[in-house]
């Protein structure tokens, strides 16, 4: 009898690409949540995670579903100049609408049977 324990859903299409912060590198690091807005039928629907590394750089490879099952996402980005901690609100290295689905502008949509999708975004610091 085999286990299943790490099988990844069918389906699943690789997403990765680099972030830029007012068309210049990108310096810290930080977390990207993709929310399904609109699943593909026959597909579950399935939100994932990507950490952002120093670079910009970033990957979804969560070992239980590494990548996006086909459909349209809204992404949230969260990068901190001073984190939040029990005393502090903290400060976000980043403009605040990239905190909310609703607000961000960021969006993949990843077509059934795809190849690996790659992103560029170049992210504002400061809301105009």
């Amino acid at each position: 009898m085999t286990c299943g324990c790490n099988r990844s859903p069918a389906g699943l299409v690789p997403v990765s690409g680099k972030l830029t912060l007012d068309g210049h590198a990108w310096s810290k690091s930080g977390q990207i949540n993709f929310s399904p807005s609109k699943p593909t039928p026959g597909h579950p629907v399935m939100p994932n995670m990507a950490r952002v590394n120093e670079d910009g750089t970033f990957a979804i490879l969560n070992p239980v579903a590494p990548g996006l099952m086909p459909g349209e996402y809204s992404a949230t980005i969260r990068c901190w100049e001073n984190a939040p901690d029990d005393r502090h609100a903290g400060k976000s290295a980043i403009a605040e609408r990239y905190g909310s689905p609703q607000t961000s502008g960021l969006t993949v949509t990843v077509p059934e049977g795809s190849g690996p999708i790659a992103v560029n975004w170049d992210i504002k610091s400061k809301d105009k």
